[in-house]
């Protein structure tokens, strides 16, 4: 955005949306989280420039081993190669379903609900045969992702998620967890926001039940 030097401009968020406005030296701004009671910060003139100056320049998201689940499914490897379309369509779901659950809490979930998500009426060898076979499928893709890795431990499937993974909605979780265990955030918070949120709905063409909490619950 570019701003004359003798603008004032502030960022708002009114009803769940960041605004730029112009602000007098008498005015207040408003930064708010959501879920918490607004913090009234006193403005005098030369404040806001320095507030509009301290926020870093919102920067191109990396595509290297980088998951995408905001605005849409897409994947990149470690070498920043789309390989989104090496995923079939129940290779993607079920990676979907391990990552969100991974997401949640950690701990994953277990072989038996992946059997009724996926396989619901085949007998239990059957079922056993075709998770076996589509996660080895998947585990040769989450290679060319990079750092992120399938465990099955303590008869709980869950994904391991590297340092140099990069994955819009884990990002956008774990900065909302921040900011409530904080009450409040600092500008690198806010930049993390900015990023994040015009990126989109989560998962908005996968159409499938057990993602609706998830989807219900981002906001």
């Amino acid at each position: 955005v570019n701003v004359a030097e003798e603008s004032r401009i502030v960022l708002s968020d009114e009803n769940g949306y960041f605004s730029l406005k112009n602000v007098k030296a008498s005015d207040e701004i408003c930064i708010s989280s959501i879920g918490y009671k607004n913090v009234q910060v006193s403005v005098d003139s030369s404040s806001v420039n320095s507030v509009v100056e301290e926020i870093p320049e919102i920067i191109k998201e990396k595509t290297i081993s980088c998951i995408r689940l905001l605005g849409g499914f897409q994947v990149f490897n470690r070498t920043g190669e789309d390989i989104t379309g090496s995923f079939s369509l129940i290779t993607r779901q079920l990676f979907v379903f391990l990552l969100l659950h991974s997401i949640k809490d950690g701990k994953g979930t277990t072989s038996q609900k992946i059997d009724e998500v996926f396989w619901f009426g085949m007998d239990k060898a059957s079922a056993t045969n075709n998770r076996s076979v589509n996660i080895r499928k998947l585990r040769l893709i989450l290679k060319e992702i990079g750092d992120i890795t399938l465990v099955n431990e303590n008869s709980y499937w869950h994904l391991d998620i590297g340092k140099e993974i990069t994955c819009d909605y884990y990002d956008a979780i774990n900065t909302i967890n921040y900011i409530k265990k904080e009450k409040g955030f600092s500008l690198v918070m806010l930049e993390r926001l900015l990023n994040i949120v015009p990126s989109g709905s989560l998962l908005p063409n996968m159409n499938v039940e057990w993602a609706d909490a998830y989807k219900a619950a981002y906001f």
